[in-house]
């Protein structure tokens, strides 16, 4: 069963005809669809697919669906994720290959809302997006799903936590803190099984759509090292492109250098990355409401303690504060963390630092060495990188 909801933006331009053309998307190939939906209403169907590259909606075809029966033809690159709108109701998502495809489902209605459901794909990258979600349920329910849910109610009663004993706070924060860190390994876990599906799969379509999204909080050592086991023909795809503009994209960051600024912090302080030379900086991009930010500031707040002395600095650096200084401040001061300096960066454009280091998920750090050059680039959960690097270089 696959179902998506169309953003508002996508919906308007699908159902109205319009069409952003993809420079990546050679269109030399000849594809065919005929599908077939129980249940429904006669209207006017509109295929097409959303760029990641130009970040463009690409019209497809339009077709009328009748009895149940419609029909697209046209041409494309290569294997593409594409949505359909019915009507300006309700659309679903699917693979189209070159060459024939076809698709059987049946329309309801649950809860007033009209609904799409595909039970029956034929084509070759369909069957693979299916057994690729069965692989990732069997491990989900296996060893991720206890894990989510005893994370979910601890989140929930530490959210309402005014009226609980000091001692059980304490208690359920040190489970929670517990609770993430298991999930943390779980997630590395789902990681390097998903690595190994590719490695069976060389051609799976749909692990290369994925990692479309799941490429921001990769290194580009891991990045590259996950691209490489793709096949030439999902390289040659447009999500392929995408995923290796990306890598570039992250190299042309690390290969920078004298990434310097001068910004106010929180104490109304200028502060300059140039007076830092000599010693090494971690610039950590964050925000107040940023739950993996806050939970590394713990092991964070003990690095800082460990490496200070020997030249070893942090910068913090949120530039998405909703509630602005005040909540960065409260943050600050719960987590215990003012030892060090703090800026709101809420300047636009290139200016922005988030801009200038490209920081694309939350959170990030980046090590700046001695002489004012990217070391080293942290994402997400790759906490223990951080740790070893800077016990490579002070021990």
């Amino acid at each position: 069963m696959i179902k998506l909801i169309l953003s508002p933006i996508l919906l308007l331009i699908f159902c109205f005809g319009l069409s952003g053309q993809s420079t990546s998307n050679n269109t030399s190939c000849e594809f065919t669809v005929d599908g077939y939906l129980d249940n429904s209403k006669d209207c006017v169907a509109v295929l097409g697919f959303f760029d990641l590259e130009t970040s463009k909606p690409v019209y497809l075809d339009t077709s009328n669906l009748i009895n149940g029966k419609f029909h697209f033809t046209g041409k494309i690159g290569n294997t593409v994720n594409v949505v359909i709108s019915f009507n300006n109701v309700e659309s679903n998502k699917f693979f189209v290959d070159p060459g024939y495809n076809m698709i059987k489902g049946y329309q309801k209605i649950v809860n007033g809302e009209v609904i799409i459901e595909i039970d029956s794909l034929t084509s070759k990258s369909n069957l693979d997006a299916r057994r690729k979600r069965n692989y990732e349920e069997k491990i989900f329910l296996e060893q991720g799903k206890a894990l989510f849910d005893r994370y979910n109610v601890l989140d929930s009663i530490l959210t309402d936590s005014l009226n609980l004993d000091s001692t059980y706070f304490s208690r359920l924060k040190d489970d929670f803190m517990n609770c993430e860190f298991y999930i943390s390994n779980y997630n590395n876990y789902l990681d390097s099984m998903q690595f190994a599906y590719i490695k069976e799969n060389p051609d799976s379509f749909e692990s290369a759509f994925d990692f479309c999204f799941q490429i921001r909080s990769y290194t580009v050592e891991k990045a590259i090292k996950k691209y490489n086991l793709f096949s030439d023909n999902v390289k040659n795809s447009i999500y392929g492109k995408y995923i290796y503009q990306q890598i570039k994209k992250k190299e042309s960051v690390l290969q920078s250098i004298n990434h310097d600024f001068t910004k106010i912090d929180i104490n109304d302080d200028t502060i300059r990355l140039s007076d830092y030379r000599g010693k090494y900086v971690l610039l950590e991009f964050w925000a107040s409401w940023c739950k993996p930010c806050r939970a590394s500031h713990p092991k964070l707040l003990s690095l800082y303690k460990q490496y200070h002395h020997k030249g070893f600095e942090i910068i913090s650096i949120s530039s998405s504060e909703p509630k602005g200084m005040s909540s960065l401040k409260q943050a600050i001061s719960k987590d215990s963390i003012g030892i060090w300096t703090h800026i709101l960066d809420n300047s636009k454009g290139a200016t922005n630092l988030s801009s200038q280091f490209n920081i694309e998920v939350l959170p990030t750090k980046v090590l700046i060495n001695k002489e004012g050059n990217i070391f080293g680039i942290y994402q997400s959960d790759n906490f223990s990188q951080l740790q070893t690097d800077l016990e490579s270089i002070f021990e």
